[in-house]
């Protein structure tokens, strides 16, 4: 498995496109959230997960060594000896015509300590801080939490909460034959008031220790937040 990062201002159809016809792939499904947009395509051999953001700040959040200035996050999976690491970026800097970067530490991330499945990280979050239910769009794979502590209420409704939500689309594949994947969970966590939402941290978690860098960062926009405002 590699992973490649850029900035280019390539439309993410067009990208794909150009991947599909360069190594012979399935149609790209394409999927998105809120600030990035993605999609997947794969065969026997060789898959890619093309990952395209709003801004250039988010993928360095996605996993260590990533660098800030990027928008495009590319996943491929290689398991034939007809493709090589540097054949695909030399492919993937003409096309995109910007210079690629490989991340070289890709392969030491450890997935052995990650939550096994979904619902092994709805059980956690719930039982550490009581991130509780609080709605869903289960055709895009979005699911939503409120954080019990944070929620402010006035006449019975909630008018201010922190909201966590969850992408469960996100693959990373790691072959295709056979078939294996990891199945991850982009969070984005904002801070709610009224009709306005602000994001305050996002990234993946996938472990209980991502799980804690995340809370940490909550809790300090919570105390921070406490000090501006004087909200109790």
């Amino acid at each position: 498995m590699a992973l490649f990062v850029c900035k280019s201002d390539l439309h993410l159809k067009t990208v794909c496109a150009n991947i599909q016809a360069e190594y012979n792939l399935p149609l790209f499904v394409f999927d998105e959230h809120n600030t990035w947009e993605y999609a997947i395509s794969h065969r026997e051999g060789i898959g890619f997960n093309v990952t395209k953001t709003e801004r250039l700040d988010t993928l360095m959040t996605w996993g260590a060594g990533i660098p800030d200035n990027v928008n495009y996050h590319i996943i491929v999976s290689i398991t034939t000896n007809e493709y090589s690491t540097q054949n695909i970026k030399g492919f993937l800097e003409r096309m995109l015509l910007t210079d690629i970067i490989e991340i070289q530490n890709i392969g030491s991330w450890n997935f052995q300590n990650n939550f096994t499945n979904h619902d092994d990280f709805d059980k956690y979050v719930e039982e550490q801080d009581r991130w509780i239910y609080h709605w869903s769009l289960p055709e895009h794979g979005i699911f939503a939490y409120m954080l019990e502590k944070s929620a402010k209420y006035k006449g019975g409704e909630i008018v201010e909460y922190i909201s966590m939500s969850r992408n469960e689309h996100i693959t990373y594949y790691i072959s295709y034959n056979p078939l294996k994947y990891i199945s991850v969970n982009h969070i984005s966590v904002s801070h709610v008031k009224g009709k306005q939402s602000h994001e305050i941290w996002s990234g993946y978690v996938d472990s209980p220790n991502e799980y804690q860098v995340m809370m940490s960062a909550i809790n300090e926009f919570i105390e921070e937040y406490k000090n501006n405002s004087g909200a109790t």
